[in-house]
């Protein structure tokens, strides 16, 4: 056997051995504090509660603490091995009776208290179980020829369902919100013959109990005992019920335990119970007072009373209790747990199953109730259809957003092949330079552009700028104005000339009002003279060959297309061989964190100079790893552009002077 197992049923059996023990123990031995207390058993609540919980050892447990208390009263062995089978009984048949009685389709069969359909199955279980019980003790009375026997079993009848009930139910109400490891009977496969036989089987218990309350009539209208009679039908009864309990279950249950997690159902139910328990002990400790003030009374009759005062108060209290029990879940718990499941529903399916969502409105329009809760399942029905149109123009509006990103990445594609991206550009002319540009765009088109062309065979043109906004409509204006600044240069006309001429052109129909920066050098490949000018662009950076980056600040001038007839200047520098230039859009700069800082022209600055004697495109690719690092996967808000020329790269610089020598 598996140790696991064995440790499981031992723990089980010791937890309800010692709940019986040390609740029975003190109200069998503390008379002289309380005078007549020995006929107060809460300790009956503990076997159809532990035997529910646990099964065979629950039952087991709450046995042998009965053993237990009375081998320390001194009782006979007749009397408590007699006890030990009641008890063990009266345990188990609760069990067995939970998952075989009240069987239904959708039913929940572990045994939790949070609905009024539970509260009843446990109810009238604990009344059958109470009367199986208090009968036995009644014949077995009768067989050793107690007098007033039945005055004992009613007694003991009230103990058994008056704590089962009042404590008993808000106890496994609790407890069974929590507890997820029920014992389950065992289940076999029989013949149809055999289930015909077991249904037949049924009946004999119910007429042995006829018999014997018969049996019990006619004696007391004769005012005769028989009680060989009675000890015979004790222990057939006994027998039937043993064989009963332990007959294995044929109806299939569900696998996993439905978890209610004190649901609202749980709640109302738990709260209408304590309201019960409190009145019904409020009735009975009056009822205690008054007995006390009796002298007349006999110790029977004053328990008597107590307890027929307990069992009356508790079918009338409780009979209101499970009244507004009942009208609470139906018109309150009831249509609110529909609607919880409805909306768990819709919340876990497809929501383009639209049979299904119009499944889920219908239902919850099917809750007709003319109150909040009818109003509320309107509205939940509305949310469905309304969502579910919602879901259809958002399926729509995604096609249609699947049809422009398919038109944007053609954009970009197009975009891409304005701007050159074989490098090196010109191999007859890596002699003179080593150039390299890049363009990262922060949506899927964008403002930025660079481009270089041979103006002539000695004169290089170079151009970086930056449109205002970004999306197509800065795309197309990139677009336009590199075709405008590439045609007007290739007229050998000056930058100042080439820009001046572009912004009248751009001028003249720039209904947008858009606008662009732009940076135009244009390079003397034989003598390294470079004439520049700068419309509102970033400076450039300029390294002399064994030195380091440093900003160049030259002239600017307006932005093109800003206002018509804007004058531009040119400057002129010379770049010796071995010099580089960088020349960037803002978005290098203002590249943020997440904490909105900037990367700044300082980092740019220390960034190129860590590269510095690398090539054009390691350069570029260095620059962008820092940035990278710096963001930290911040989302980027503008486009990153850079371009670098090296004057006669210092690789050929070196050799050069190498064959010179």
């Amino acid at each position: 056997m598996d140790s696991r197992k064995v440790i499981k049923f031992l723990r089980r059996t010791l937890i309800s051995f010692c709940l019986f023990f040390f609740i029975a123990f003190p109200f069998k031995h503390l008379d002289f504090l309380i005078p007549g207390v020995t006929e107060i058993r809460p300790e009956n609540v503990i076997p159809p509660v532990m035997g529910i919980l646990f099964g065979v050892p629950g039952a087991l447990g709450a046995a042998l603490g009965n053993i237990a208390g009375d081998l320390i009263d001194g009782t006979t062995v007749y009397t408590f091995c007699f006890g030990f089978l009641a008890n063990f009984l009266y345990a188990y048949l609760a069990h067995k009776m939970w998952y075989t009685w009240f069987e239904r389709e959708g039913t929940v069969n572990y045994p939790q208290i949070y609905s009024f359909y539970t509260c009843v199955k446990f109810i009238t279980i604990i009344f059958v179980d109470s009367v199986f019980v208090a009968f036995m003790i009644m014949l077995l009375s009768e067989a050793i020829g107690m007098a007033k026997a039945h005055d004992v079993a009613l007694i003991l009848f009230y103990n058994n369902f008056d704590f089962a009930v009042i404590l008993g139910l808000p106890i496994l109400a609790t407890v069974s919100n929590f507890w997820n490891d029920y014992e389950v009977p065992p289940k076999r496969e029989i013949s149809e013959k055999w289930q015909a036989y077991e249904r037949i089987f049924t009946l004999i218990p119910a007429v042995v109990v006829t018999l014997g309350v018969w049996y019990y009539v006619y004696s007391r209208l004769q005012d005769q005992m028989y009680p060989q009679l009675a000890a015979v039908i004790m222990y057939i009864i006994m027998i039937l019920l043993a064989i009963y309990s332990f007959r294995p279950r044929t109806a299939e249950i569900e696998k996993e335990k439905k978890r209610v997690d004190f649901s609202l159902k749980a709640k109302s139910n738990i709260l209408f119970q304590v309201v019960g328990i409190l009145m019904v002990v409020f009735v009975v400790a009056v009822t205690w007072y008054l007995n006390t003030k009796n002298a007349d009374i006999t110790r029977l009759e004053f328990w008597q009373d107590i307890f027929s005062t307990a069992g009356l108060s508790f079918n009338f209290v409780f009979g209101i209790i499970l009244a507004s029990l009942f009208i609470v879940e139906k018109y309150l718990a009831n249509p609110i747990e529909k609607m919880t499941d409805i909306v768990r529903e819709y919340g876990q399916q497809d929501h383009l199953d639209h049979q299904g969502n119009k499944t889920m409105a219908e239902a919850c329009r099917s809750i007709r109730s003319k109150d909040e809760i009818g109003e509320l399942a309107d509205g939940i029905a509305e949310m469905i259809e309304d969502v579910e149109s919602y879901v259809n123009n958002l399926q729509a509006v995604t096609q249609e957003k699947q049809r422009i990103s398919t038109e944007l990445n053609l954009a970009r594609r197009i975009q891409e092949s304005f701007l050159p991206r074989v490098f090196p550009p010109f191999p007859e002319y890596t002699q003179y330079f080593d150039l390299y540009a890049s363009m990262d765009a922060a949506k899927e088109v964008g403002g930025d552009f660079y481009d270089f062309f041979l103006i002539d065979e000695d004169h290089l043109g170079l151009v970086i700028a930056d449109v205002s906004g970004k999306g197509i409509g800065a795309s197309l204006f990139m677009m336009i104005s590199k075709a405008l600044i590439k045609n007007q240069a290739m007229n050998a006309e000056s930058p100042a000339a080439v820009l001046e001429a572009v912004n009248r052109q751009i001028c003249a129909n720039n209904e947008a009002d858009m606008f662009v920066t732009v940076w135009l050098g244009i390079l003397e490949l034989s003598t390294g003279r470079l004439i520049a000018a700068n419309a509102g662009h970033e400076y450039p950076a300029l390294m002399r060959r064994d030195g380091s980056f440093e900003l160049f600040k030259d002239k600017h001038g307006f932005v093109i297309g800003g206002m018509d007839g804007v004058r531009f200047k040119n400057y002129e520098l010379t770049l010796e061989p071995g010099d580089r230039l960088f020349v960037y859009t803002d978005g290098v700069a203002e590249a943020t964190d997440a904490v909105n800082e900037q990367f700044g022209t300082e980092r740019t600055l220390t960034a190129l100079n860590q590269h510095k004697q690398e090539s054009c495109r390691d350069l570029i690719s260095g620059v962008r790893d820092a940035i990278e690092e710096f963001v930290n996967g911040a989302p980027q808000f503008d486009d990153i552009t850079m371009l670098t020329i090296t004057f006669r790269p210092a690789e050929l610089l070196r050799s050069s002077e190498e064959n010179k020598e």
